[in-house]
């Protein structure tokens, strides 16, 4: 996810990333310095609320199975798009908002 995230960055697109297992908040110790020393500019980029990526996006990428992520689809508006690279919905084919990829 860091090389998407990195290869994004470098075409110009802003960012907003969720994962409630990398919050800095949480992080200590090597973990956080790690972050802090060699990818501060993705640690700024962190949100605590997915509410908050979703309401920000214009395209939501989900790159991990967190059954919490299997509520976007009903918080996502009209014209949003979703990327799954982990076929979070199974039941799902791709289509005008929904597209499944690298599975």
């Amino acid at each position: 996810m860091v090389a998407l995230i990195e290869t994004l960055i470098g075409k110009g697109l802003q960012l907003a990333i969720y994962d409630k297992d990398v919050s800095l908040a949480r992080l200590f110790g090597a973990n956080k310095e790690y972050i802090e020393r060699e990818i501060p500019h993705i640690s700024k980029l962190m949100r605590n609320d997915l509410k908050e990526v979703i309401d920000e996006a214009e395209v939501i990428v989900v790159g991990n199975r967190s059954p919490e992520f299997r509520e976007i689809e009903k918080m996502r508006r009209d014209g949003q798009k979703i990327i799954d690279l982990v076929r979070l919905f199974e039941e799902k084919r791709s289509g005008d908002w929904y597209e499944g990829i690298c599975w």
